[in-house]
């Protein structure tokens, strides 16, 4: 596929040309930036950096066999090997990972944080935190004491259900999302940390724990299910959203560099951790190329066995729940 060019130039050429790229893409100018990875690749075949941007421009154009050469390119000159698997998993090379990169999904909402709550609204019509609220509202319990916001962001979903809690903490792994969130007074506490790593440290406990579109960073979701069991209130509620698929064994890694979940999947995390799940409803989570994302919505209460009543939501392609009594 590529070209093999003999050129002879210095590596700061090569290291011109991918800065450029870089300052390219980050401006969105990606077609632009396309042929100067290309350049600092024939310039520098040794260059992982290089490989991998340029292997993800081939992805996000759907040219997903042409991408995975350039991550194993990128991973055969060194770069960093976590990350470039995680890629290659994206676009159907090797084993599904159970998990972004931490400095991955880090530095992607560090970089997206000033705009990111104009882009989720405007562009992508994102509508989980209303729908979660919805859900809730529809199962009769109108306000909490103690809420988890997991994976907060710049705050859409703790304004959202700021006026139906007494606290709110919210957990980020974007110090930069943190500081947006820290503008609109929705909280009471912000917590620098992956949601495992909280829900595993944390001594407090809480009757509602949320998760709004944060889940696509995670395939295996069986340690923050544990982890949610661990800090729940008896008669807590665990409501959360994911995007849907078939997948066989239960996850997938989207080429979008987001994960999906089946809705069997779901239902074998709940019976694993002693919850129950019911109920049908459509909806539509947001939107990408003005198309609508398929997701699942979820409601649970965490009681004892055998008294639970709980709700799954199938959004566009199967459910919504209404929580019991």
């Amino acid at each position: 596929m590529f070209r093999r060019l003999s050129i002879s130039a210095a590596p700061g050429e090569a290291r011109a040309a991918l800065e450029h790229g870089l300052a390219l893409e980050a401006a969105g100018r990606h077609r632009e930036a396309f042929p100067l990875f290309q350049r600092a690749t024939e310039l520098d075949p040794s260059n992982g950096r290089a490989w991998r941007h340029l292997g993800n421009l081939l992805r996000r154009a759907g040219q997903l066999a042409a991408a995975s050469e350039c991550f194993e390119r990128a991973i055969a000159s060194g770069d960093d090997r976590p990350l470039n698997e995680f890629f290659l998993s994206a676009v159907g090379v090797g084993a599904v990972v159970p998990s972004a990169p931490a400095n991955f999904v880090r530095a992607l909402f560090d970089q997206y944080a000033d705009r990111f709550d104009e882009h989720l609204l405007r562009e992508l019509r994102y509508r989980a935190p209303e729908l979660l609220a919805a859900l809730i509202a529809r199962s009769g319990i109108l306000s909490y004491e103690t809420v988890l916001d997991l994976g907060c962001g710049t705050g859409l979903a703790g304004q959202r259900f700021r006026s139906t809690a007494r606290s709110i903490t919210g957990v980020d792994v974007s110090q930069r999302m943190l500081a947006q969130a820290g503008r609109i007074s929705a909280y009471d506490h912000l917590v620098l940390a992956d949601m495992e790593s909280h829900l595993l440290a944390t001594d407090c406990p809480y009757d509602l724990v949320l998760c709004c579109d944060a889940f696509i960073y995670i395939g295996n979701l069986n340690a923050v299910f544990a982890g949610v069991c661990r800090v729940l209130q008896r008669h807590g509620s665990f409501a959360f959203t994911v995007e849907s698929c078939d997948a066989a064994n239960g996850y997938e890694l989207l080429p979008t560099l987001r994960y999906a979940h089946s809705e069997d999947y779901v239902r074998s995390l709940a019976n694993q951790h002693n919850f129950e799940v019911r109920g049908v409803e459509r909806g539509v989570l947001r939107e990408e190329n003005d198309q609508p994302i398929d997701g699942l919505t979820t409601v649970r209460l965490n009681v004892e066995q055998n008294q639970l009543v709980s709700v799954i939501g199938w959004l566009d392609s199967g459910l919504i729940g209404l929580q019991g009594a």
